[in-house]
């Protein structure tokens, strides 16, 4: 489910074959569900939300990460943002919903809530950014700071139905000697049906996690927040403003594309024609929704940079410079 703002598309052909694209405000509440499909949102699994309160709120933060690691950890300097690692302009940027650090650890902290195939090697590309970001010329690789990565997923990565997976390197054929480089993922599943295994403060979580209903002091703290946010009306017209941004420039990209390629068709056979749309709307479409993110976003005041909105977004600068210049053009 979307948060605050949602938006349904229609798009089709009229008899002159060119393209109308319609978009209907959709709010959540008018969100029709059957009774066996009806069933509670927890608010603080949307990705702005969760990004909002546990930056708003740097103590929550480390609770929820020593809830998690199942062991105390010493005072966390927490790093404001949607925090991105962007090493060089020639390689991908990673981005974390919650980044924390201090003398001996750093944290990523990540709301997943669809599935990434590529889950493994998102997490592993992670961890290898956080140890670069960490290793200052001259430093001994003795002195790399622990790397912790948590995925707080809304489904089952691994379908193994355990509420917690824990990953860290190890020596193949019988696990000795052991092969501590630091490096720790810990994956946490809400659909879990077994949460007697884990501690109850962790089964709580998730049990609010699933539901909405705080079931304990810390997930009703959290909860009382995530209500500040909703009601903050700031932070819900930043929402608002990611969410429609994001949608209508992809629209736009999307429509563009397959206008051109419809065009085409009426030459080359509408056949071939609707295929080079397609494929031409989805390069337009990603291109046209960096672009209009980015812009809208600064030019509204909630960034200061466009390099800021980037990090914030997980969009490439380099690639956000690539948009510019071909929405220029068009």
């Amino acid at each position: 489910m979307k948060a605050f703002l949602s938006f349904k598309e229609v798009i089709h052909l009229n008899h002159e074959n060119m393209i109308d694209v319609v978009i209907t405000d959709v709010s959540v509440s008018d969100r029709k569900q059957s009774s066996d499909e009806q069933e509670k949102f927890c608010w603080f699994t949307d990705n702005f939300v969760f990004c909002r309160v546990l930056q708003k709120n740097p103590k929550l933060a480390k609770k929820l990460i020593e809830m998690i690691l199942g062991f105390q950890i010493d005072k966390l300097t927490l790093i404001q943002g949607e925090n991105g690692i962007d090493i060089s302009k020639d390689i991908r940027s990673v981005r974390f919903d919650v980044m924390a650090k201090n003398n001996k650890e750093l944290y990523g902290v990540e709301m997943q809530t669809y599935v990434d195939k590529d889950l493994e090697h998102r997490i592993r590309y992670y961890i290898a950014m956080m140890s670069i970001e960490d290793m200052s010329k001259g430093k001994l690789y003795g002195r790399l700071k622990n790397c912790y990565v948590i995925m707080i997923c809304t489904y089952d990565p691994f379908k193994l139905g355990r509420p917690i997976y824990r990953f860290r390197m190890r020596e193949d054929d019988d696990g000795a000697p052991d092969y501590d480089d630091g490096a720790r993922c810990i994956v946490v599943n809400t659909t879990s049906k077994v949460l007697d295994q884990i501690s109850p403060n962790v089964a709580n979580l998730i049990r609010y996690l699933i539901s909405g209903d705080p079931v304990d002091n810390f997930t009703s703290e959290l909860e009382n927040k995530v209500k500040e946010i909703m009601k903050d009306p700031k932070e819900i017209r930043a929402r608002m403003t990611f969410e429609e941004i994001e949608e209508k420039a992809r629209l736009k990209g999307l429509e563009r594309g397959l206008r051109e390629g419809l065009e085409r068709g009426m030459q080359e056979g509408h056949e071939k024609g609707m295929k080079e749309g397609v494929i031409q709307g989805r390069k337009e479409e990603r291109l046209s929704g960096i672009f209009h993110t980015v812009t809208q976003t600064v030019t509204k005041g909630l960034f200061s940079s466009e390099k800021e909105a980037c990090d914030f977004f997980g969009y490439d600068f380099k690639e956000y410079q690539l948009s510019k210049q071909q929405c220029k053009i068009s």
